[in-house]
């Protein structure tokens, strides 16, 4: 894999936020959720607007080449919000990447936890980095029911 860059997001990135978040759930995710289930998810961000939310909480990006790799935001210190991968970097570091450094600055902000409602495909790589379930959750999407984890990492 060539050189990744991780930094902070621009609105310039939302464009390739949005496609990788739809790519992501759609090629991705497929693998643990019904395409229903896929499209209740992804409906939200064809709203306009959807990627607002991006610029206005710590956001940021792994980039290969200029190309979004994957993103992470957090909605809080301790709250880690999104954390997508492109499907062309699926195991080739790109998310422990963005953990390390998602991790480093909830660390700064002297959050001593961290705490996401991780999705059925995103739960064994959270768990090899030490994540603990919480609890399990159904989450209602339109006429949809998604389940996820409520996971969290603790440190001292």
């Amino acid at each position: 894999m060539a050189v990744m860059e991780i930094r902070p997001v621009t609105r310039a990135d939302l464009p390739a936020i949005r496609d990788l978040f739809l790519r992501s759930v759609q090629e991705v995710a497929i693998r643990d959720y019904t395409p229903s289930q896929c499209a209740a998810w992804t409906a939200g961000a064809e709203k306009p607007g959807w990627t607002e939310r991006f610029l206005i909480t710590w956001t940021i990006g792994a980039f290969c080449e200029d190309q979004l790799a994957g993103f992470a935001n957090l909605e809080s210190p301790t709250q880690l919000d999104c954390f997508y991968v492109h499907p062309d970097f699926q195991r080739q570091g790109v998310g422990t990447a963005l953990l390390n450094a998602i991790v480093a600055q909830a660390r700064s902000q002297g959050a001593v936890f961290l705490q996401s409602d991780i999705s059925l495909t995103a739960e064994p790589f959270f768990r090899r980095q030490g994540w603990k379930a919480v609890r399990r959750n159904q989450v209602c999407r339109g006429d949809q029911v998604l389940i996820n984890t409520t996971m969290r990492k603790t440190w001292g």
